[in-house]
């Protein structure tokens, strides 16, 4: 694993999302947001559910930046090209859970139909809740 910005598993990269780049995704310019991000999107992987969450995760990072390593991470599947296979993330920092724990947090994810069943969202999840014990102490 790495910096907060970018984790790293055996196939995945979990790269964090920026204002800039969730608002790129809300107004659906895939390629500008893809170029970010460092990877490819598929046209059609952003639903109107998944549209009206990423509002929610840019009205939070629009009002506190420094929550930016707990909120979103793209899924990067790093062969056979960089490609956005999904997005995961804490619902907020330390706190914001629903038992509302302080040294505790929530997680959330989404892996695309087309690379569901493959183990993807196991092996991101263990990462970033790997990242948070060992470099955030929870």
């Amino acid at each position: 694993m790495s910096n907060a910005g970018s984790l790293s598993s055996n196939r995945l990269d979990l790269v964090s999302v920026t204002a800039a780049t969730l608002d790129l995704l809300i107004t659906g310019r895939l390629a500008e947001a893809g170029q970010e991000l460092g990877a490819a999107l598929a046209p059609g992987c952003f639903d109107g559910s998944e549209l009206s969450w990423l509002r929610v995760r840019l009205e939070q990072l629009t009002a506190d930046s420094a929550i930016q390593p707990w909120i979103v991470r793209a899924i990067i599947l790093r062969e056979p090209v960089p490609t956005m296979i999904g997005h995961l993330g804490f619902h907020g920092p330390p706190g914001v859970n629903g038992p509302g724990t302080t040294d505790a947090v929530e997680i959330g994810y989404t892996i695309f139909p087309p690379h569901r069943g493959l183990g993807y969202a196991t092996e991101a999840a263990k990462t970033l809740i790997d990242w948070a014990r060992e470099t955030q102490g929870i």
